[in-house]
């Protein structure tokens, strides 16, 4: 059996424009300078908050300070399927593959989003609220789709996606969107395999 695990935001949902400028925005209200999206790809991971703490933001603005300031510019409501997602992974179902989504947004959240972009036939399985299971995330993927690690591969857009995938043997797949400059990333994370699309991905596997 065969399956593939894709990240939500940035990977399938083109969301990364707007949440990178409402993180800049956080920056700003601080007094600090923006990060380059390089920077974002490669140092983003969760929970969110560690990214503004690793930059240099600290303990005199406190967790909750920082999300009322990303609130200010955040648009939850820009929600757009990137398009090659339909017909990627529409094949890739043809061809036996078992599709998983995992995401850090709430259940209650997700589900709905999903529901009205009309992609949730797309997944075999949905992982939402994914950084809240003391099992490593992916590992928890794969129990789903009843898949060996080794033969799964896993796509994301982030540094952290990679090397999370990594540590749990599965193969790394990293993505880049919207034309970012940030394929140095995907190497020093050692991904298995960088790609700026999912035909080349199906390209890859099919």
């Amino acid at each position: 059996m065969k399956a593939i695990i894709y990240d939500w935001d940035g990977t399938l949902c083109d969301s990364i424009p707007a949440s990178f400028e409402a993180m800049c925005h956080v920056f700003e209200r601080c007094g600090k300078p923006r990060p380059t999206m390089k920077e974002f790809v490669a140092g983003m991971r969760q929970p969110p908050t560690a990214f503004y703490r690793d930059c240099g933001i600290g303990a005199d603005v406190n967790d909750e300070q920082i999300w009322k300031w990303y609130l200010e510019k955040a648009n939850h409501h820009y929600n757009v399927l990137f398009n090659d997602v339909v017909p990627a992974l529409m094949l890739q179902r043809k061809h036996g593959f078992k599709i998983c989504l995992v995401s850090t947004q709430r259940a209650r959240i997700l589900e709905p989003l999903l529901e009205g972009l009309g992609c949730e036939a797309l997944f075999d399985h949905v992982l939402p609220e994914a950084d809240s299971s003391k099992t490593p995330l992916f590992i928890k993927a794969c129990h789903l789709t009843g898949t060996d690690p080794r033969s799964t591969y896993c796509v994301g857009d982030l540094k952290s996606d990679i090397v999370q995938a990594n540590d749990s043997g599965l193969i790394s797949v990293g993505i880049i969107r919207n034309g970012y400059d940030v394929v140095s990333v995907f190497e020093e994370a050692r991904a298995a395999f960088i790609i700026s699309g999912l035909d080349e991905l199906n390209d890859l596997i099919l």
